[in-house]
């Protein structure tokens, strides 16, 4: 998928990799932030301004929790083009788009818009009022300031991230007895990525009404005419060089006549199967057996109802959060034998009825260098895969994700050479490693057990005077062996031993 150059808009998704480090040495926690009381208000007006820059981007909308459904209108104006239309998102997972809300291909970039700036707004009106709505009887003046926590923002397909410090200041009040009216000015320090400049003050002004709406789900009778479909999911690019990767909305085949049809199509997907009490499917599943990662298949509820979790040696996803399914006729699963089924294309093996086995990575030696650079010919066949090249999100760079094989894990010139020819071409450019694919991130955003596993990391800009290669600490015999060759410590990831 190519950059975002939608700053008409998309006036703060500016991170990607730098915000990326920043959040792996920071406690996402914090970061991330808890719900607040601020979120049970689903209906919004909201207007975005970027100091120093021409335009503005206004949103007003609804969602509901309970359907995932949200609607809303955009109205944005700056130096790229004037954008106006209108969103259906139904069910979280189809799109139906009228009008001209981004240039085309890009019209996720338009609803991602509109819920980071929401997350924004809430996030920050959460900090300085956590007892919610209910703090504000009438009017109020804001001067906050945070020294210590930073805001990190994501959706499936972008994120953005302010580092600490940040400053509001404007007022807030109670307009009615379920509306709130806002008028904040958000000021914050954006850090040049190379190190080598101070980091520049910039501020955006943030505006508009929160509220409640009582019946936000989208009428299923709603006609769709005139109304593009996209369905959301990670779309496929393919180049003569590589194929990539990323979360998106794509235009579909299915004709929709109205929401009804389209939710008719969510609830087949969304079958959970059938159940079969002449299979027991508890148990650990993995690809291959000595992998340190894989599926925990535990029994949900009374009716015969499987939990799926991920889990390595960080942890296991909350069971809870999973959606149950009886994994026989589930049309996201194959049952090809009670020890052995296929979801997506990955097939998996059951190896223990251990729910809670012992998960670990091999030890294996020290890094060493053993490819010659000056010798290696880029022609020859190489035995290292890229499965996915992503937007680093400052619409400059790309973020290539790469699995490399077990056997050189611990080799920083074999990671050289990769990322050699992978950045040749381009002024930013970063490359992330695994050995095993099933870590490999959708989006720039990785998850703390995909980067507790990641073995690598090379980074180019522009102003770097030599690309920066760092191996992960849990790759050394020592901490001290690792930290003298200025290896870097993951989140999650297991720790060198002292």
């Amino acid at each position: 998928m190519t950059t975002r150059p939608l700053r008409a808009f998309v006036l703060l998704i500016f991170v990607a990799l730098s915000s990326l480090m920043l959040l792996a040495q920071s406690d996402c926690d914090e970061a991330c932030g808890k719900p607040t009381a601020w979120d049970s208000l689903n209906k919004f007006s909201m207007r975005q301004t970027d100091a120093g820059q021409e335009g503005y981007a206004s949103w007003r909308g609804q969602f509901d929790t309970q359907s995932f459904d949200i609607q809303f209108s955009t109205d944005a104006r700056g130096p790229e083009g004037n954008y106006k239309g209108d969103v259906l998102l139904v069910g979280g997972r189809v799109m139906a788009v009228r009008g001209n809300i981004a240039p085309g291909g890009y019209e996720m970039d338009g609803a991602d818009a509109m819920a980071l700036n929401l997350k924004l707004v809430k996030r920050i009106l959460g900090e300085i009022y956590p007892k919610g709505p209910a703090e504000i009887e009438t009017s109020k003046t804001v001067d906050y300031a945070n020294q210590k926590t930073g805001i990190h923002l994501a959706t499936m397909s972008a994120e953005g991230y302010f580092a600490p410090p940040w400053t509001v200041s404007g007022n807030i009040k109670r307009t009615a007895q379920n509306t709130i009216e806002y008028v904040l000015n958000f000021s914050f320090y954006q850090s040049d990525r190379t190190k080598s400049a101070p980091p520049k003050q910039e501020s955006m002004g943030l505006s508009g009404e929160l509220a409640t709406a009582d019946n936000a789900r989208i009428p299923d009778e709603l006609s769709l005419q005139g109304w593009t479909i996209l369905e959301l999911g990670v779309q496929t690019t393919k180049t003569k060089q590589s194929t990539t990767y990323d979360y998106g909305a794509g235009k579909t085949k299915a004709k929709y006549q109205t929401v009804g049809d389209i939710r008719k199509v969510l609830a087949k997907d969304d079958y959970p199967g059938e159940r079969d009490d002449l299979k027991d499917f508890t148990g650990f599943w993995k690809a291959k057996c000595d992998d340190a990662f894989g599926l925990q298949i535990m029994h949900h509820g009374g009716e015969g109802k499987y939990s799926v979790a991920f889990c390595g040696p960080g942890g296991c996803d909350d069971p809870e959060q999973s959606r149950p399914t009886y994994i026989t006729k589930d049309p996201h699963y194959k049952v090809i034998s009670e020890t052995e089924i296929k979801t997506g294309d990955t097939t998996y093996h059951r190896c223990t009825r251990d729910t809670h086995p012992v998960l670990k990575y091999d030890e294996g030696p020290a890094p060493t260098s053993r490819y010659d650079r000056k010798s290696w010919d880029p022609q020859t066949p190489r035995d290292w895969e890229e499965i996915r090249a992503v937007p680093d999100g400052t619409g400059d760079g790309t973020i290539h994700f790469v699995v490399v094989p077990e056997s050189i894990k611990r080799e920083r010139d074999y990671y050289q050479r990769v990322g050699d020819t992978l950045c040749a071409p381009r002024t930013q450019c970063s490359v992330y490693f695994w050995t095993d694919r099933t870590h490999i991130p959708e989006t720039a955003w990785m998850k703390v057990e995909d980067l507790a596993v990641s073995t690598a990391s090379f980074e180019w800009f522009p102003r770097y005077e030599k690309p920066a290669l760092h191996l992960a600490c849990w790759l050394y015999a020592s901490k001290k062996a690792g930290e003298a060759d200025g290896c870097s410590y993951q989140p999650g990831a297991k720790q060198p031993p002292e």
